[in-house]
């Protein structure tokens, strides 16, 4: 899959802000849907196997919901996990191109371990149901009940397989994410084995698996009993049995998913740290304590209305959690995009010049004259600080530099923040180039005589 990176073409920054604000959607959709079609359907193998060593028909009915639950439909399925895993392969193939890391190869083979899953389950799903009509049918003749036990075995083997391709194909997404978050895995993390024993994949997987966990604890008592007026019971039995399972996955959840997103912020280099980051976490933390105490009324008063609240409240708290994900990768990528749209530029200068519309371009010196000059000098404070405060922190960063310009954020509270000045990228390199080339120390003389 790492051939996506050779063939990606690079962008404009316009482009590549698109781009990022596509990834959040994408982010904010699968998640969350990866998340409880996982859980769902683990819980729904395990009960379907329960309930054929066991023949209770509590255990047997919530296997049919939860499986019936997560696979809605073939349509819906695609829509909110495999389309958006297929987009994310994209996306990172864009975003990583002339850099080692192997994040795009990672979800290309999660989306295909993905797409294995979904096929799998929904057999199990047909299998389940065809399980239950052979087990109604009494007085079976002995060619119907070959046809049950050989429904069983399919039953058996398409909900292992399909557990342990989902499983396979999380873990690969969220090992492509972790490592697009953190710029210092684009070359420490080389192969699945480095992925293995990288502390800020666990972390992050964890963290997944916890999401995982209320979304189905959750999303059950939602879905089951508050959407559209719900699939209610008959009797409160089941609704009894099933509440008391859903609550158990929930507060499991909202107990541990709150140390391990501090855990992941705090793993995270500094360069993809920000005032957006800690506000996004400590708001999405904020929505977690909400959804407990929403679940806590509902186990108190058994009010549905509750369960809406609480489900409303993660998805709100999943939002921002993925967002800050999404501010994590761009805080990683900015010097990458800034590259990208240089090479952009080039390309579409040369494009132009064979067109015969080739543009003069200004040099460093020229737009320092006609941009910067007015805000800036090199040994003095003006509007902004002087340049020989700032320019040295850039040695050898010049992407970082163009990234700035392009870009301008607030860093020194003393100065009034830098206007952009609507550079191209090609200018931004132009200015970069000059601006550093005034701080360069010439090598050192030899005197006469001497050998260096």
């Amino acid at each position: 899959m790492e051939f996506l990176k050779e063939i990606a073409l690079p962008q404009p920054l316009e482009h590549f802000q698109l781009l990022l604000f596509i990834l959040n959607m994408l982010f904010i959709v699968f998640l969350p849907s990866l998340g409880f079609v996982m859980g769902s359907s683990m819980l729904a193998v395990r009960y379907a196997r329960r309930s054929r060593t066991s023949g209770d028909p509590l255990e047997a009915r919530f296997a049919r919901d939860l499986i019936g639950t997560a696979m809605f439909t073939k349509s819906g399925v695609t829509f909110f996990v495999v389309l958006p895993a297929l987009a994310l392969v994209f996306l990172f193939a864009q975003f990583l191109q002339g850099t080692p890391a192997i994040a795009a190869g990672l979800m290309g083979f999660g989306f295909l371990s993905l797409l294995v899953a979904i096929t799998l389950l929904y057999a199990f799903k047909y299998n389940l149901d065809l399980q239950r009509v052979l087990g109604a049918t009494p007085g079976m003749a002995p060619g119907a009940k070959h046809l049950r036990e050989s429904n069983a075995a399919t039953l058996t083997s398409t909900g292992r397989w399909g557990t342990i391709f989902i499983l396979l194909g999380s873990a690969l997404s969220l090992g492509a994410i972790s490592i697009t978050v953190n710029r210092e895995s684009w070359t420490d993390v080389g192969s699945v084995f480095d992925l293995l024993v990288n502390a800020d994949f666990w972390v992050r997987y964890l963290h997944f698996i916890a999401v995982s966990l209320g979304a189905t604890g959750i999303g059950t008592l939602f879905f089951l009993f508050q959407w559209e007026g719900g699939q209610r019971p008959a009797d409160e039995t089941y609704e009894k049995y099933v509440r008391q399972i859903a609550l158990r996955l929930a507060s499991v959840s909202l107990l541990a998913q709150p140390l391990l997103m501090i855990g992941s912020v705090a793993l995270l280099p500094k360069g993809a740290l920000t005032g957006m980051v800690f506000g996004l976490t400590g708001l999405s933390l904020f929505c977690l304590f909400l959804t407990a105490t929403f679940l806590y009324a509902y186990h108190s008063e058994r009010r549905g209305l509750y369960v809406s609240y609480a489900f409303y409240a993660l998805g709100v708290g999943l939002f921002l959690v993925f967002t800050k994900d999404q501010i994590a990768i761009r805080n990683a990528t900015t010097d990458r995009a800034a590259s990208l749209a240089i090479a952009a530029d080039r390309e579409l200068d040369v494009l132009k010049a064979r067109m015969g519309v080739a543009a003069a371009a200004m040099s460093g010196q020229e737009i320092f004259d006609a941009r910067c000059s007015a805000c800036h000098m090199f040994d003095q404070k003006k509007v902004g600080p002087p340049y020989r405060e700032v320019i040295p922190k850039y040695e050898g960063k010049k992407a970082g530099l163009m990234a700035f310009v392009l870009n301008p954020v607030k860093v020194n509270p003393a100065y009034p923040n830098m206007p952009n000045q609507g550079l191209k990228a090609s200018e931004a390199d132009s200015i970069a180039t000059f601006l550093l080339a005034k701080f360069t120390k010439p090598p050192a003389s030899v005197p006469p005589g001497k050998t260096p």
